[in-house]
């Protein structure tokens, strides 16, 4: 993180220049902070995040009433990120509201809650996560509001990327330099599951080696750790600045070679493009729990792939209109109902006259939900046709069900 205290005759003069020279231009996804975010107001105090991953701790008395202070992040449009501002004002008298500009300086955002009541930093205040409009350097002003604040109260705003489970996603990482960490050394992400079963698969390319992945259970609401907001869980607070409750269960989140760690929610690689798993068992099946995935690199560089894999189940797949015999000549629908507890990635049928040495794909379509239709041509009499559907799930689960019928 990188703080600058800015004169505010030459902050609105670099403020003109880089809105005259962006204005037309599309924001880069990786951008500098140094000369300060081109932002419509008198910047004053702010702090450059310099990647979604850190907390950032505002302690009681560093806004005061009337005061402001601004927090830059370099975020992408490709992603999705769960922003939440929480800490010792919530249920106060303080009155922190917060402000949204977008890399162009234009405001995308405001979030003016009553007194001692957590803002809702969704794209909307009905949605848990914010996607931004562009890429590039995002400011979310704190303003400690004037007119009904009573107070200053200590604070802490996240922001990290969410993913999705049983999904395919991609990180670029560097290793170390000079034994050093670098920008792209490490990077976290969350996700809330309620599974008691859970697999970091992460697949490493032949020029990566890396140091660590890692799992942090950071909130589970249940039982009374963390909060949740819009039907999610909120990280419980300590456990951002690698605190860990009595148990060793909770917290513990970091990023440093040799941080705090959870041996059963670790893996590490010994070669280059040695492939990762972390296979976890959660305590708390049936709970929905918060967790970090921290990725650390030790040598080299490259694009990784990873899935925090939740469902280990294929879809279910029932033929609605099986059939013994059809008529020569008659085309024979096959109408089919596919199931899965998360979603499909993809659905085909074939059909074959000759024991599957070939075969023929039949279009589907999908006549309601989850209910499809094919239909296979005529053929001639005395045929043996067989047909199968194959069903993938987003997991990569599979299933395979079919049937045969005679031609007369």
């Amino acid at each position: 993180m990188h703080f600058r205290r800015g004169n505010a005759l030459l902050l609105i003069m670099l403020v003109l220049i880089v809105m005259a020279t962006t204005k037309y231009g599309v924001p880069t996804a990786k951008a500098a902070a140094s000369d300060g975010p081109p932002v419509p107001y008198n910047l004053g105090n702010w702090t450059y995040m310099s990647k979604p991953v850190h907390p950032a701790k505002i302690n009681a008395s560093q806004i005061p009433i009337g005061g402001n202070w601004t927090y830059v992040y370099t975020l992408s449009n490709a992603s999705k990120y769960h922003v939440y501002f929480y800490g010792d004002w919530i249920n106060s008298t303080t009155d922190y509201d917060v402000y949204v500009y977008d890399p162009l300086g234009r405001l995308e955002a405001v979030h003016t809650e009553a007194a001692g009541l957590p803002e809702h930093l969704g794209t909307t205040v009905t949605d848990p996560f914010f996607t931004p409009k562009f890429s590039g350097n995002y400011s979310f002003l704190v303003v400690n509001d004037p007119r009904e604040s009573e107070g200053a109260e200590a604070a802490t705003l996240m922001l990290i990327e969410h993913v999705e489970c049983n999904r395919w996603y991609e990180r670029y990482l560097q290793g170390k330099v000079n034994f050093a960490h670098v920008y792209y050394t490490t990077w976290a992400y969350e996700f809330a599951s309620n599974k008691e079963n859970i697999q970091v698969l992460i697949d490493v390319p032949e020029r990566l080696d890396m140091y660590e992945a890692r799992l942090y259970v950071m909130a589970n609401p249940s039982r009374n750790m963390g909060d949740v907001l819009n039907g999610v869980p909120l990280a419980w607070e300590p456990g951002l600045y690698n605190e860990t409750d009595a148990s060793g269960v909770y917290g513990g989140y970091n990023l440093e070679d040799e941080g705090f760690k959870q041996d059963d929610a670790t893996a590490s690689c010994e070669y280059f493009g040695q492939d990762m798993l972390i296979n976890y068992t959660s305590p708390f099946k049936g709970e929905t729990v918060l967790y970090h995935l921290v990725l650390i690199g030790e040598n080299g560089q490259g694009v990784l792939r990873f899935m925090v894999k939740t469902d280990f189940n294929p879809p279910t797949i029932k033929v609605l209109t099986p059939i013994q015999e059809a008529c020569s000549g008659n085309e024979t629908r096959i109408k089919v109902n596919v199931t899965d507890e998360d979603c499909l990635k993809s659905i085909a049928m074939y059909y074959t006259n000759d024991n599957w040495q070939t075969s023929i794909p039949v279009p589907l379509a999908e006549t309601s939900n989850q209910t499809y239709i094919g239909v296979i041509p005529g053929q001639t009499a005395g045929n043996i046709v067989r047909y199968k559907i194959v069903a993938v799930d987003m997991a990569g689960n599979k299933a395979e069900a079919g049937g045969s019928y005679v031609v007369k």
